[in-house]
């Protein structure tokens, strides 16, 4: 899904908003503006303030109830942690909402603790989720009745602290050396989500991903506020303010996001970019999918082999430490490497056997002729354009269609040239037995250094090396026919 319009409009901020680093500068100035505004008294009442946090309470309450039900139902470790996050914040919130409200739970000291521990308590929760044994399915049941465990510790320490109301003082004390450490640790965290949430976004462009990081940096300016202002302070005023604007956004896309066949979940930050590839549909520009659909159409087995190409090139984009949007290029460009097939004729695609001289030189012609399609749709990337036509170019300036040189070789096709060779010869063909996998990767490493990138060579094998199932399946009654027919010669 595409950016939201007021941003497509403006091409060069959208360039800059595909790096998450400016994206995350971009999103702090409206907040930062906020606080940085918020001078001088305002009078309001226990009830108004009450009414505010109240209103926050609401949110993170029904965003519980449905994470929770999420996790009943279909549970997975990502639900499960997001559940357990947003039951502390809301139980802490209701408390906050009781120990505001004019009545006989009333206590000052108790609001301050509760407001002081609401964003610390969600941001420590969903920081956990980076702990790879618990991200992990199998630990599903162990988060999820982590949240039980939570909800009965806090509702004992509840009772007690409210049995206690009497004797517990306003701490810690706005502005204090406690309230700045306080901020200090929760800013950590909360800088830990907003990462993972704008390399979610970058990598996604989906708008509600975009929300969840505005909201992660909005939160720590609510909790500066928070942590250093008193009730009659209009700081205090738009500092909680912001805080349900932030709750919100966090909350309110979270759990709509739970509900749909394809989540990014970029509060806890586990989208990748192979996800990218398997769903090309929800996560890229339409017209991916729509030529795919095309390139499905002519032929299956070319439509297959781009999605394998562009699953392993991203992969070893990511083992290669690529940007979120380099990585989205990359899926892009891979799924679309092989476009310009779509005008090779039939009877030279779908040969049963090796090509003549002749038909391989029609088959140089794809790399510029998916160039020339992407053109005409319009309004994709130099990046993605570079990926399509030089994915068969080499290092030693063997390659085609224009026998580029090193230096005009982008790291990214580099990736994708390299992915592209070994699944082909780990594929299958009517005239010849597909070969193993380390057979494949023996023959790229000769290359290394000539063809080939060596730093995208060392990717491909640390990538096969945890995903061996990357290599193409071969389906055994096409095992006896290409040995029947094995021999040398082109491919397409």
């Amino acid at each position: 899904m595409a950016l939201p319009a007021p941003l497509r409009v403006l091409p060069s901020l959208r360039k800059q908003l595909r790096s998450h680093r400016i994206l995350l500068g971009l999103l702090a100035i409206p907040p930062a503006m906020i606080i940085a505004w918020s001078e001088g008294r305002v009078d309001t009442t226990a009830t108004q303030r009450a009414e505010l946090v109240m209103v926050a309470a609401a949110i993170v309450v029904v965003t519980t109830i449905t994470t929770v039900l999420r996790t009943r139902t279909q549970p997975d470790t990502r639900s499960a942690l997001m559940a357990v996050s947003f039951l502390a914040m809301a139980m802490v919130l209701v408390a906050r909402v009781a120990a505001m409200m004019p009545g006989p739970l009333y206590s000052p000291g108790i609001a301050r603790i509760a407001e002081m521990a609401t964003l610390p308590m969600g941001a420590m929760v969903l920081a956990l989720s980076a702990a790879p044994e618990l991200r992990q399915h199998k630990r599903v049941e162990l988060v999820a009745q982590s949240g039980p465990a939570l909800a009965l510790f806090l509702c004992v320490v509840l009772a007690l602290v409210f049995s206690a109301s009497e004797q517990i003082q306003a701490v810690p004390r706005p502005g204090s050396d406690a309230a700045l450490a306080i901020f200090a640790a929760t800013t950590a965290l909360f800088l830990i989500l907003a990462r993972r949430a704008a390399r979610t976004a970058v990598l996604s462009e989906r708008r509600s991903d975009l929300i969840v990081t505005f909201g992660t940096v909005a939160s720590i300016f609510a909790f500066w506020g928070i942590a250093n202002s008193f009730t009659g302070d209009q700081l205090w005023w738009t500092s909680h303010i912001l805080e349900v604007i932030g709750l919100a956004a966090m909350c309110i896309p979270a759990a709509r996001d739970l509900g749909r066949a394809t989540s990014s979940r970029p509060l806890v930050g586990d989208l990748r970019a192979s996800d990218i590839v398997a769903d090309e549909e929800s996560f890229l520009d339409g017209r991916v999918h729509h030529l795919m659909l095309q390139l499905g159409r002519k032929d299956d087995v070319t439509e297959g082999h781009t999605r394998r190409v562009a699953t392993l090139a991203v992969r070893m984009g990511e083992q290669l430490g690529l940007d979120a949007s380099s990585l989205r290029d990359l899926a892009a460009g891979g799924l679309l490497h092989d476009i310009g097939k779509l005008q090779t004729p039939d009877n030279i695609l779908k040969k049963p056997a090796a090509l003549t001289d002749a038909e391989y030189e029609v088959i140089k012609r794809h790399p510029a002729e998916g160039r020339a399609i992407l053109d005409s749709a319009g309004k994709f990337s130099e990046r993605v354009l570079h990926l399509v036509e030089s994915h068969h170019e080499r290092l030693d300036g063997a390659g085609y269609p224009h026998g580029r040189p090193a230096v005009a070789i982008h790291l990214e096709a580099r990736i994708l040239a390299v992915a592209d060779v070994f699944d082909a010869l780990t594929s299958h063909r009517p005239y010849r037995v597909a070969w193993p996998a380390d057979r494949a990767l023996e023959v790229i490493e000769r290359e290394s250094g000539s063809a080939f990138d060596p730093r995208c060579v060392e990717a491909l094998r640390q990538v096969l090396k945890h995903h061996r199932h990357l290599a193409a399946p071969i389906p055994a009654s096409l095992q006896a026919r290409a040995a029947e027919a094995r021999g040398g010669g082109r491919h397409p």
